[in-house]
């Protein structure tokens, strides 16, 4: 820093300076050890979540997740700097974090105990079993109550209660008993309550009989039918069992009421009752009542492909749509911050949007796409930090029907491309991961698909646009779908969701997009960046944002 006024001695111009050290400011290794830093800061919060959480938590149930944090510290700092690197522990991580949630359902992991100590350890099971229901675990959630039970066992009430269900005709074998004399516990504990629902569904099938347990309800005073909605009749009601085991795409939650599997390949599921009529018609009357309505084309060349009205519930009114957001968050399994501003559209009679998918980088990707096929370069020239494969896209479709449409309107798939994705792009990923990449059938659909859906009120749709972060967030050309010309008029609100926060969404895209123009002049390279930011956070958070 200038230390004194300059002065001319002799013709030449003397400056005193003094040098300074902001103690404050990171070091060179400090700057580069952020990002494991970040890492380790993670696995902790795991860890203390669970520790926390959980009274009397076994020491050993953490052992997946201190391994974890002890092989990230065992990397040179430089690792985490890497983009694909740091993804990669990340999810290691978060596979560590699921691992310590299922050896909480091993009775191994738990102490022994007697008589006096069995119904301690019960009821440390029992908290650890909300623990997983608060954390939408509802498989582990069950496991718990059904191992807590057969702890400490279960008072004459509930024997007799589940003796009388079993004695109306539904039989049930020994080993499945417990599930019942869990489900009674709950049922006298916390009823209904909607943190426990999935996970009485859960205990419904682990005794055999959902029925079973719908009948124990109704001798606690409860009405079952909350649980099991009938399916849509309309519709085929498929087993999750393929998607459950399938890494490439967004796992939702399955134990929400009233999900249904109506498609495979790509998948495509269908929630009854999502909303009530009364939210429906609450929802409506938001568009109704707004002076924002505008065409839902976004640019001027989509004019022609797009002809509804659309109402963008930015800024106060994202905040007023919160109980709304949060409940597609469960079901989608993200946090409300991956969630874009929400919408609602109406189509009058002979309005349409044209085929389109909701990825929106297919063909920013294409080219890097069409490198990787080619397999003429590494996985390091393949992901090096300006290379589009990591632009984070849209992995998640959810809309809500607000009003029954009985002409025109339909929501159709349709395609018969070639299955691009899994004939050609994925098993090439393994060179991209450093790892096999699991079930990746030859084709899917036979290469077609052709189906609709009819607008009904209250019901959710879910698909998904394009492969999880952890597979480059590609899109997946068998979702291209349509709404189909209105004829009566159609009202629909659209939830779509991103494969990261929107704050990280943005940061990535400005971080990817400056590295590859690095090479432009930097005035012009600025203006680029401004432009994007202001187009991306509108797209993310609404014009009123």
């Amino acid at each position: 820093m200038v230390a004194s006024v300059p002065r001319d001695e002799d013709g030449v111009l003397v400056v005193e300076l003094r040098l300074s050290c902001n103690l404050h400011n990171l070091t060179l290794e400090q700057v580069v050890a952020k990002m494991q830093t970040s890492h380790v800061a993670l696995i902790d919060t795991m860890i203390d979540d669970l520790r926390l959480g959980i009274a009397g938590l076994p020491r050993a149930v953490l052992t997946p997740l201190e391994e974890a944090k002890a092989h990230a510290l065992q990397h040179d700092r430089k690792y985490f700097s890497k983009p694909h690197q740091y993804l990669q522990a990340t999810r290691e991580a978060l596979d560590a974090n699921d691992k310590c949630y299922a050896e909480l359902t091993t009775h191994n992991a738990w102490p022994a105990a007697d008589a006096d100590r069995g119904a301690v350890v019960a009821a440390c099971m029992r908290q650890a079993a909300q623990k997983c229901a608060q954390e939408g675990r509802s498989t582990e959630a069950a496991a718990l109550l059904v191992m807590a039970v057969t702890r400490s066992g279960v008072g004459e009430e509930h024997t007799q209660k589940v003796n009388q269900v079993l004695e109306v005709g539904r039989k049930s074998a020994a080993e499945r008993r417990p599930a019942l004399e869990a489900a009674s516990v709950l049922l006298a504990t916390h009823g209904l309550d909607a943190l426990w629902q999935p996970t009485m569904v859960e205990l419904g099938t682990r005794s055999g009989d959902r029925h079973t347990v719908g009948e124990l309800a109704k001798l606690y005073g409860h009405e079952p039918s909350i649980l099991w909605r009938q399916p849509l009749a309309e519709y085929p009601d498929l087993p999750f069992t393929h998607y459950k085991t399938q890494p490439h795409f967004q796992q939702i939650n399955t134990n929400i009421p009233g999900l249904q599997l109506i498609h495979a390949e790509p998948d495509i599921f269908a929630c009854k009752d999502f909303l009530t009529a009364e939210e429906c018609r609450t929802l409506i009357n938001e568009f109704s009542l707004s002076a924002d309505k505008a065409s839902s084309a976004m640019f001027e060349a989509q004019t022609k492909d797009r002809t509804s009205t659309t109402v963008v519930f930015g800024g106060e009114g994202e905040t007023k749509l919160l109980w709304l957001r949060e409940r597609i968050a469960k079901l989608a399994r993200v946090s409300t911050e991956q969630l874009q501003v929400p919408k609602i559209t109406r189509y009058e009679k002979g309005e349409f949007f044209r085929k389109h998918v909701d990825a929106i980088h297919p063909p920013t990707k294409w080219p890097w796409v069409e490198r990787l096929v080619a397999a003429n370069e590494t996985a390091e020239q393949l992901t090096g930090p300006g290379e589009t494969c990591w632009y984070d896209d849209r992995i998640c479709t959810v809309w809500i029907y607000l009003n029954d449409v009985s002409k025109g309107g339909c929501t159709r798939w349709q395609t018969s491309d070639a299955d691009v994705l899994f004939e050609q792009v994925l098993p090439q990923m393994g060179r991209i991961l450093g790892k096999a990449v699991p079930d990746v059938p030859t084709t899917r659909s036979n290469g077609t698909v052709d189906f609709s859906v009819r607008p009904k009120a209250g019901m959710a749709v879910v698909h998904f646009p394009a492969t999880v972060k952890e597979y480059m967030c590609l899109a997946d050309l068998m979702t291209y779908h349509e709404s189909e010309v209105a004829v009566d008029p159609k009202y629909i609100m659209q939830q779509l969701i991103w494969a990261d926060t929107r704050e990280a969404v943005l940061e990535k895209n400005m971080s990817i997009a400056r590295e590859r123009g690095k090479h432009l002049p930097e005035e012009a390279l600025e203006e680029i960046l401004k432009k994007m930011q202001e187009h991306d956070r509108n797209q993310m958070y609404g014009s009123q944002a």
